[in-house]
């Protein structure tokens, strides 16, 4: 899980395994936001093990993902495309939460 996706929860993920189900195990599923904006999380067929250990830095997989035919799952409320990549994306993201968490 990426640290920085920090709406990312556990339902998510078995929504997406839910999808893999259905579409079968050899293609890649990909969380989006409801404007079909992709985002995460990420689930790679095992095929494309041995590239992705290969990949490096933050857009280390864009290279990969585009050769693939990607299923899109939208899920709720932008949880999807949420990246806090600076300190201030983390201040204004606890800013709206409950309780500043």
């Amino acid at each position: 899980m990426l640290a920085d996706m920090p709406e990312i929860t556990t339902e998510y993920l078995n929504i997406l395994l839910t999808h893999i189900a259905e579409v079968g195990s050899n293609r890649v599923v990909r969380g989006s936001n409801d404007t079909g904006l992709p985002g995460h999380p990420v689930i790679l067929p095992s095929r494309l093990f041995r590239r992705a250990k290969k990949l490096v830095g933050d857009q280390g997989a864009r290279q990969l993902l585009e050769r693939e035919n990607v299923s899109l799952v939208s899920l709720p409320d932008g949880h999807a495309t949420i990246d806090l990549d600076t300190p201030q994306g983390w201040i204004a993201w606890r800013a709206k939460r409950p309780n500043g968490v």
